[in-house]
């Protein structure tokens, strides 16, 4: 099928994912058979409603080049978008070196590659490998916006972080997360760590239209594999193992192993932000090899409360 005016395939651009084609200065264009001009009018008619999203794209996706799209619509025009499965609307992106600010509160998403799919009321990103910030690296990362033609927008990430742990306290720090829960001062000077240690980010939620009164959620765990952590220059913990929960405003764990002292250990541990408190339980055994002093391995059990530093006046 031949046009006599190609340029009305860009008009077409514009009308699937106007913003897309808005900040990447999208000049290629897209081939898509359509039998009358009317269904293009149904179209923007639609894809109008997803005009809320412009604002959050433009500061969002601050960055991208060598955009290529594909385009598939099958089926009555009368009966889109589809709801009902009676037909296909459906547009694949691809954006090289991209960057997406998806809240202003959290380090901007640099140099990856995003495969986009817009279907109708629906934006899925998918990004297999993303620098997140302090030097760290996420795999498996996917963006979710739906429900596009409600007031009500939010987005949804997840993914994916394997690196050094040192690396991850310093993203924490510059990321919401430590502030929200009480934990940056400690994690700014509460001892050093070293060892590898995984992060899955389950889910962030983060508002882009309407909710009135609501903010961004987060829900993941961290998983030490043999960490070493020094406190105080002194206090020397080793092969730390076990797993960290946390959400925007709370972190739990139930047993963390360690080795100190020649003895083994665990720990639990929880943040309240209505106390403003770390409240630690830990027991274990130290010098369970034969010692100087000792003939048998000594048993300790300590509870601690540590009150959040922002709240001491």
């Amino acid at each position: 099928m031949q046009f006599n005016n190609p340029t009305i395939l860009y008009l077409l651009a514009l009308l699937i994912i106007p913003i897309i084609v808005h900040l990447f200065q999208l000049q290629k264009f897209v081939k898509v058979p359509f039998t009358n001009v009317a269904f293009l009018q149904k179209l923007a008619q639609e894809t109008r409603k997803s005009s809320k999203l412009k604002k959050w794209l433009s500061d969002g996706l601050v960055a991208g080049s060598d955009i290529e799209l594909k385009g598939q619509i099958k089926g009555d025009y009368d009966k889109f978008p589809f709801k009902e499965g009676n037909g296909i609307f459906k547009v694949n992106g691809l954006v090289k070196n991209a960057s997406l600010k998806f809240n202003a509160k959290w380090p901007t998403l640099k140099h990856f590659d995003a495969n986009l799919v817009f279907t109708p009321y629906k934006l899925d990103i998918a990004v297999n490998k993303v620098d997140i910030g302090a030097n760290l690296k996420a795999n498996d990362v996917l963006v979710e916006i739906h429900d596009l033609e409600k007031e009500n927008i939010a987005l949804t990430v997840k993914g994916q972080v394997s690196d050094q742990l040192n690396k991850m306290v310093k993203y924490l720090q510059i990321s919401p997360i430590a502030s929200e829960v009480g934990l940056k001062e400690f994690l700014e000077d509460g001892g050093d760590f070293t060892g590898s240690a995984v992060v899955n980010i389950q889910k962030i939620w983060v508002p882009i239209s309407g909710y009135e009164k609501k903010s961004e959620t987060v829900k993941g765990n961290l998983i030490f594999k043999k960490v070493s952590l020094t406190i105080l220059n002194k206090l020397n913990l080793t092969d730390i193992k076990g797993q960290v929960n946390f959400t925007e405003s709370a972190v739990s764990a139930k047993r963390i192993g360690f080795a100190l002292l020649d003895g083994k250990g665990q720990v639990g541990l929880s943040t309240d932000n209505k106390t403003q408190q770390v409240n630690i339980k830990a027991k274990g055994s130290f010098w369970d090899k034969e010692h100087t002093w000792f003939t048998n391995a000594v048993p300790w059990i300590s509870t601690i409360t540590v009150p959040f530093k922002k709240a001491q006046k």
